[in-house]
């Protein structure tokens, strides 16, 4: 094995070498660690020479699991008290990648790894396990670390370890003070360099994709002080076929600052007690909806892999022997028993979908305001893909009692009931009272914090099938499907669905504004957004036009409609360098950013240097309106890391591939769809444009002229005896071949 051998040093004096040290030196941090020290004449150097002129006096945990270089690490710091040499796995094998991701990440992610064949990266996968299972060192170094020095969070760590464990590393670490990142250009770090890059809470303060493979350092804005100071979370979810919105929930949970934990209850609740209601509609429990007892969707399966990933942090409640449980109320009672401390009890169903930044700031506003006993919340409720309810004191939200889905906790207090949710404190006199009567946050104080969840009640065929039998809505799969396929909106909800008496109405998604956190992608798949999107006007706007004159005259008029809708924002244009000047005297762009098209595609050093120019912009928004994409047009809207991406969804006339537009399709926030096969190219703006919420009956090419132009013309048409009205002029060429036509001129 390759880690049978020792290797000079990577990190060595180069720009992240010293800026390592100044780091070490000037930072006021007590714990440090290093994940991937090799034999200690790199990084660790670096850290051990800033360190020892840190007046805090701070401790590095170095950690290397090829025996030989640990040894020869051990042996270089000897003397030096304040450095703690691990030969350990950074984290167990079941958090190591499968080939398949590696793989998927290979052909669709452009990094330095692309510079070796896939079978080569393929196979240092496995010598990386191979060893891990051989070297007999423990395989949790991180966590040991932790327990064996009593550290919640480390002050600084650098992810430097194995090219394929730096995804999981990021997650035992997350909360760091300051997090450092080697080889951003390569699986180890790609993701982590975009999760802390959108990550509001860090800050990004340096970083140099040309020193060798991508460097990046970030720090916390604020510091987090003692996990035992922070209110815990418990979360809890009841569920009977889950997929596929309950796979969104643990990718919140754990980018979460503060301590957290997931109860599942899985299972059938029989139609009793709270549910009972629904037995006067028919409802029955048919073997269609169950597996001996359990979900029957693959829900089953991917809980008992949540429970090995995360076997701190998730509990899975279930019956035994295909038993049910006593009604929901049952199920709802089962965690508690195992809720020793004062916390936020926080239901999440399955199919109701938070984001990050939404769980943080309900979790501030209790720990800021702890005289609050609860908090009611509105949801956006989807009634299909791209369909929600918009009306209040309604279907789906009635705010009498709509809805309650967090409570601060204390052992001994109990489940009443489920429907409605009473979670009742004894009081001193023996009375049992609702902790949500008391002093709750009502709706008007969670929404001003940006607290509608989501909910994806009624989106999937499977999910109607399901509330057909379960609670007895006759016909509702068929109902459902009638609503999808309307165009007119709003409608009423009862139309479609016989069991809502009031006068919900529905619209689309789009014209609400609301960036769905669910999506599918073109096969069908659904896919999720952990993040919130900006909901205010994004100051930078990156509009993407990697086409040539033509396509680029034909584009120009969606650009005085963009300016309408996003008055206040800059727009910079990304185009090739002789499509500029007609750009120039556009009045709707500020600013003109242009490139090489044949350097693009052949210079990995041009076009990482030009991408990262763009990065240097900031923007909140980019909008790649070409719908025949190409990987380069993906690269320019998607790796400049603007927070919201949106693209026409296009088609296959310049990739390489269809699956590997669909991994293109998976960085987009949002596509806009252009459908019928063959259409003008204006109508596919005019498309784009309602996409954004923007509807124009008309579009015509445009161009700006100076005055020198008008003149040139004005001049040419004399000259030639012309009458400008009564002149065609053609352009006999075009790029490529497939275009030319061989027949001009002849008569």
């Amino acid at each position: 094995s390759e880690l049978d051998k020792v290797i000079p040093p990577e990190i060595k004096d180069d720009e992240f070498y010293f800026l390592i040290q100044k780091l070490a030196r000037e930072e006021h941090i007590k714990t440090v660690l290093e994940i991937g020290s090799s034999s200690g004449a790199g990084s660790t150097e670096a850290f051990v020479s800033g360190l020892t002129e840190n007046p805090d006096r701070p401790v590095l945990f170095c950690m290397e699991i090829s025996k030989p270089r640990f040894a020869d690490l051990r042996e270089r710091y000897k003397n030096d008290s304040f450095v703690k040499c691990y030969n350990v796995s950074s984290v167990p094998l079941n958090r190591f990648p499968s080939k398949q991701e590696i793989s998927e990440f290979y052909n669709s992610v452009k990094t330095a790894l692309n510079n070796y064949p896939l079978e080569r990266v393929l196979g240092w996968l496995d010598q990386d396990i191979e060893y891990v299972k051989n070297s007999s060192v423990p395989t949790d170094g991180i966590q040991l670390i932790k327990r064996e020095n009593d550290i919640d969070y480390f002050d600084m760590v650098l992810i430097d370890g194995s090219e394929f464990t730096g995804n999981a590393e990021l997650e035992e670490v997350y909360g760091a003070k300051f997090i450092l990142l080697d080889d951003i250009n390569g699986f180890k770090n790609y993701k982590n360099f975009r999760r802390l890059y959108n990550d509001p809470d860090y800050q990004l303060l340096a970083y140099n994709w040309n020193v060798r493979n991508g460097y990046a350092v970030f720090r916390r804005k604020s510091d987090i002080s003692e996990k035992k100071d922070i209110l815990p979370v418990h979360f809890f979810t009841i569920v009977l076929n889950g997929e596929p919105f309950i796979h969104h929930h643990i990718e919140v949970f754990k980018q979460l600052p503060f301590k957290w934990h997931w109860h599942v209850v899985e299972g059938v609740a029989d139609l009793k007690h709270d549910t009972a209601w629904s037995l006067q509609h028919g409802a029955r429990i048919t073997d269609e909806i169950h597996k001996n007892g359990l979900s029957n969707d693959g829900t089953t399966g991917y809980l008992d892999e949540m429970t090995k990933l995360y076997p701190e942090n998730v509990t899975i409640y279930r019956k035994q022997g295909g038993a049910f449980w006593d009604g929901k109320i049952e199920m709802v009672k089962a965690p508690l028993a195992n809720i020793n401390e004062e916390c936020l009890l926080w239901q999440v169903d399955a199919d109701e979908l938070w984001t990050v930044e939404q769980l943080r700031a309900g979790h501030e506003m209790f720990t800021k305001n702890p005289e609050k006993t609860a908090a009611y919340y509105f949801c956006h409720y989807f009634v299909g893909k791209d369909l929600v309810i918009t009306t209040r004191d309604t279907y789906g939200n009635y705010s009498s009692y709509e809805w309650l889905r967090t409570w601060r906790f204390r052992p001994g207090d109990q489940w009443i009931s489920h429907e409605p949710p009473k979670l009742c404190r004894q009081s001193n006199d023996g009375q049992w009272i609702d902790i949500s009567t008391i002093n709750p946050f009502k709706h008007a104080d969670t929404e001003q914090h940006r607290l509608i969840f989501q909910h994806y009640a009624y989106v999937t065929e499977p999910q109607l099938s399901f509330k057909e039998k379960y609670f007895g809505y006759k016909n509702a799969l068929t109902q459902w499907n009638h609503l999808q396929q309307q165009t007119h909106f709003p409608v009423f909800l009862r139309d479609f669905f016989p069991w809502v008496k009031d006068d919900t109405q529905v619209n689309t998604v789009m014209s609400q504004g609301i960036h769905a956190i669910a999506q599918k992608n073109i096969l069908g798949q659904w896919r999720f957004r952990q993040y919130e999107l900006p909901t205010t006007e994004p100051k930078s706007i990156l509009w993407i036009r990697s086409d040539s004159i033509g396509d680029a005259v034909l584009a120009f008029s969606m650009l005085g409609h963009i300016r309408e809708k996003y008055r206040n924002s800059k727009i910079t244009v990304v185009c090739q360098e002789h499509v500029a000047e007609l750009y120039e005297n556009c009045p709707y762009v500020d600013d003109v950013k242009t490139f090489n098209r044949l350097l693009m595609l052949q210079d990995a050093l041009y076009r990482n240097s030009f991408v990262q120019q763009l990065r240097s912009i900031n923007a909140d928004l980019s909008l790649n309106s070409v719908y025949s994409r190409e990987p380069l047009t993906d690269i320019l809207a998607v790796d400049t890391y603007p927070r919201e991406k949106i693209a026409l969804s296009g088609n296959l006339s310049n990739y390489p591939s269809y699956e590997l537009l669909v991994k293109s399709n998976q960085f987009y926030d949002r596509l806009i769809e252009s459908k019928e096969k063959h259409k003008p190219e204006l109508e596919r703006h005019r498309d784009f444009l309602k996409g954004l919420g923007i509807d124009v009956p008309l579009l015509q090419p445009v161009i700006w002229l100076t005055e020198e132009d008008e003149k040139f013309a004005d001049e040419f048409f004399k000259e030639h005896n012309l009458d400008p009205k009564k002149s065609i002029a053609l352009f006999a060429g075009a790029q490529y071949e497939v275009r030319l036509y061989e027949h001009y001129g002849n008569t």
